[in-house]
C-alpha cells in the first residue's frame, strides 16, 4: 500500500469481536506490523526494514501456527518464533481492507492511502511464492 502518513493504518484485518482470534496487518510509523490473535508481545512481529511515506511497497506476511514471517517487496524481512496460544481462525468474521475492527470507532486505524493488492490464503505460502506474487505485481506500482 501507498501510505499517505506515517501513523497506525490497518491494511487488511480479520479480528474476532471478542480479540480472541484473527490478525491485523497494519502500518505504525515508518515500519509494517502484524499481530496474530490473542494479542501477546510474543504474537506480534515489527518488521526490520522501515517504509516512506508517499511511496508503495509490498507487505506480506504468512503464519504457520508458531512463526510469524514478514515480507517487504518480495523478500523475507523479519521473523518472530515462538508465538504462544495464537489461532487464527475467525470464521464468521468480516474480512477488513484498509481498516479493523474495533468496539471503539477510534480504534479501527483507518488508512488514508491506497491499497493496489490483496491477496489472502488458507495455506502459508513459501518464500519463493511469496517473491512470484511479488514479481506478478510490482510493475503497476513501479517497485
Amino acid at each position: 500500500g501507498n501510505t499517505s502518513s506515517n501513523t497506525k493504518k490497518s491494511i487488511i484485518s480479520k479480528t474476532a469481536t471478542d480479540y480472541s482470534r484473527g490478525y491485523d496487518l497494519f502500518a505504525n510509523g515508518n515500519h509494517i506490523e502484524v499481530v496474530v490473535r490473542p494479542y501477546t508481545s510474543n504474537n506480534r512481529l515489527v518488521f526490520a526494514n522501515t517504509i516512506n511515506a508517499n511511496t508503495w511497497v509490498c507487505a506480506a506476511f504468512t503464519y504457520d501456527g508458531s512463526t510469524i514471517r514478514g515480507y517487504l517487496n518480495g523478500a523475507l524481512d523479519n521473523t518472530n518464533i515462538g508465538i504462544a496460544n495464537a489461532a487464527i481462525d475467525s470464521n464468521g468474521t468480516m474480512l477488513y481492507v484498509g481498516s479493523r475492527y474495533a468496539a471503539d470507532a477510534n480504534l479501527t486505524y483507518t488508512m488514508s492511502g491506497r491499497i493496489g493488492v490483496v491477496e489472502v490464503y488458507n495455506r502459508k505460502l513459501s518464500n519463493n511464492e511469496i517473491y512470484s506474487s511479488y514479481q506478478t505485481y510490482r510493475g503497476r506500482f513501479g517497485l
